[in-house]
């Protein structure tokens, strides 16, 4: 593939996957939950080219390589669909995203987490008492806490 992209002059990177489990279960497990959360948009025109893809070949061996037809007939047996690679590629294309948006929402994460220990520390910085109360309160800091605002509860 590295020298193909080469010889057509296409800039691009590459990254090694290696697969550890069946292939067919690789790509089931990868876009059966896409799948059924509906979260997987295919352009009509890709499915379009896809049809009309290998127009020289007979019908019984164009329909197999095509990826509706992969799509549709995957399943966990072995040997179920003889031609995968259009099915494999959205797998692989699938998991890549999935990958790279997990580790987006776990940074996100952080970054709340870290602004809320930030709002935290300076309530109790600028404003101990109210910051003492929010926290007995089960207050998660969320909002900043800019000046003394007086004390929420009173507990005498």
């Amino acid at each position: 593939m590295r020298k193909h992209a080469t010889e057509m002059k296409v800039g691009m990177n590459f990254e090694e996957v290696r697969a550890t489990t069946r292939k067919e279960d690789r790509i089931i497990d990868t876009l059966e939950p896409v799948l059924n959360q509906h979260r997987l948009i295919i352009d009509q025109r890709l499915i379009d080219w896809d049809y009309r893809s290998n127009p020289d070949q007979a019908p019984e061996e164009r329909l197999p390589r095509m990826l509706m037809y992969q799509l549709t007939r995957m399943c966990r047996e072995k040997g179920a669909v003889k031609h995968d690679d259009r099915v494999d590629a959205l797998a692989l294309g699938v998991k890549y995203f999935q990958d790279v948006l997990a580790i987006s929402a776990q940074e996100q994460t952080i970054q709340a987490d870290r602004e809320r220990w930030a709002n935290m520390v300076d309530g109790f910085l600028n404003a101990p008492t109210l910051a003492t109360d929010l926290l007995v309160a089960g207050s998660t800091f969320d909002d900043p806490i800019t000046q003394e605002e007086g004390a929420i509860f009173t507990w005498m």
